[in-house]
This record gives structure tokens, C-alpha cells and sequence, in this order.
């Protein structure tokens, strides 16, 4: 299930944002290095899958870099388990993104687990967006799924 969630944002980032036709030269102008800063903490068996994307001013798929400015392709994702410790996450566009996105599944069959995530989003080292958020896992509601960009999709 969490497999298809990401697939599917990423289908859907794909077919809405990444359109060669818009004009990105007047008003809000989006250019430049995107990134998603991104923490989690919470109790400790909860498990995580998170995909990052992103899309260049040249119509292409943006190049990724991690927090260690290692080149991560056009996509970055990875999966694993909270050990109860904060834990962050950092990706970053290459000077000409456009736009970046990123698909969170939160999961846990304990049931009272929490978990708190923030999300802050930046273009050209200035924030345009965040959402902290703690999430509470019952018997009826075993995984948190969040969708954020840098920019309005």
C-alpha cells in the first residue's frame, strides 16, 4: 500500500507539475534551489518511506542532493524504522529547480504511538512553507501519509 501511495504522488507530481509550457518568468517567480527540510521523531518501531522529486526550469526532472550534498539522481528516497531519536532528512534541487515535492507514509501497528514530523520548505534559502504536525496511531488508523512541495501543485 505504501508502495502505490508513492507511485502515485509521483504520477500525479509528474503529469501536473512538470509541464515544459509554463511561463515561469513574471510574477512569482519559482527559479532556483529548491529544498525540503524534513524531521520526525516519535516513539520508537515506527516506520517510515519518504520520495523526493523535483522538476528543472528545462522541463527535465531536477538533479537531488542529501544533506551531505551527495548527488542522489532525480529521484531520493529511502525506508527505515524510528529508534524513538529525532531524525532528519534534507534534499535539495540543483540552481535551476523549478519545483520539489515529497511523499510521506508513517506507519505503526502500536497502538498510542505518536510521532511528530516538520516539514519546512525553502526556494533560494528562503522559507515559503512548513507544517509541523503530531500524529497519534489508533487501532483504526495505522499510517499518516502526507504530500509537500516547495511551490502550489
Amino acid at each position: 500500500m505504501r508502495s502505490s501511495f508513492l507511485s502515485l504522488s509521483l504520477l500525479v507530481f509528474t503529469l501536473c507539475g512538470c509541464s515544459s509550457d509554463d511561463d515561469n518568468t513574471g510574477g512569482n517567480n519559482t527559479a532556483g534551489t529548491h529544498k525540503i527540510v524534513m524531521q520526525i521523531e516519535g516513539s520508537e518501531n515506527i516506520s517510515y518511506i519518504f520520495a523526493f522529486a523535483g522538476a528543472s526550469t528545462s522541463g527535465s526532472a531536477a538533479r537531488l542532493y542529501d544533506k551531505q550534498k551527495e548527488y542522489q539522481g532525480n529521484t531520493y528516497s529511502e525506508t527505515g524504522v524510528l529508534t524513538g531519536k529525532s531524525t532528519e532528512f534534507i534534499c535539495y534541487t540543483s540552481e535551476d529547480g523549478l519545483l520539489m515535492t515529497l511523499a510521506l507514509s508513517l506507519s505503526s501497528t502500536q497502538v498510542g504511538a505518536k510521532v511528530t514530523y516538520s516539514l519546512k520548505a525553502y526556494i533560494n534559502d528562503k522559507l515559503v512553507d512548513e507544517l509541523q504536525k503530531t500524529a497519534t496511531f489508533t487501532e483504526n488508523n495505522v499510517t499518516e501519509t502526507v504530500s509537500f512541495s516547495t511551490t502550489s501543485l
